[in-house]
């Protein structure tokens, strides 16, 4: 059984974003949310920390062209299968690379396969998500298009 991925392009200011409102005043954003079987990821990993730690941390939805690289392309050119995911950006600062929370993806049988799950608050949030390959890719190529 395969889980359902979606992207869609938001405005984070308009979602109330500290770090864009705080360092991007009056600049057009486009970010990235991701919905996992119709939950945003964000809210999926918060529940996640709730239940195994008794704290929700803070992330915020990334810039499109940042996140979208780290989304393909697992047979990169240095011939690795699997690669290092960064969903989120920094609550605060807007900085992808800020953000503690981790994953690792790869491909596998037709399938793009999300897990390894890490962050400064938990080392394994036990969480693995299986997407059909050519839906994953269609929806990225998809999103990268509308970002322009």
């Amino acid at each position: 059984m395969s889980d359902k991925i979606e992207f869609h392009v938001m405005d984070p200011h308009e979602e109330q974003e500290d770090w864009a409102i705080q360092f991007f005043p009056g600049i057009s954003l486009k970010c990235l949310r991701i919905l996992i079987n119709g939950h945003d990821f964000i809210n999926i990993v918060n529940d996640t920390e709730q239940e195994k730690c008794g704290v929700k941390y803070g992330y915020g939805h990334p810039q499109i062209g940042y996140v979208t690289y780290d989304l393909k392309d697992s047979q990169g050119e240095d011939g690795c299968t699997e690669r290092e995911l960064m969903p989120f950006c920094c609550i605060g600062c807007g900085d992808q690379g800020c953000c503690t929370f981790r994953g690792k993806w790869h491909e596998e049988d037709g399938y793009v396969v999300w897990h390894g799950f890490s962050s400064n608050a938990l080392d394994d949030y036990g969480l693995e998500f299986r997407f059909e390959k050519e839906d994953y890719y269609r929806k990225i190529d998809r999103i990268e298009e509308m970002a322009g």
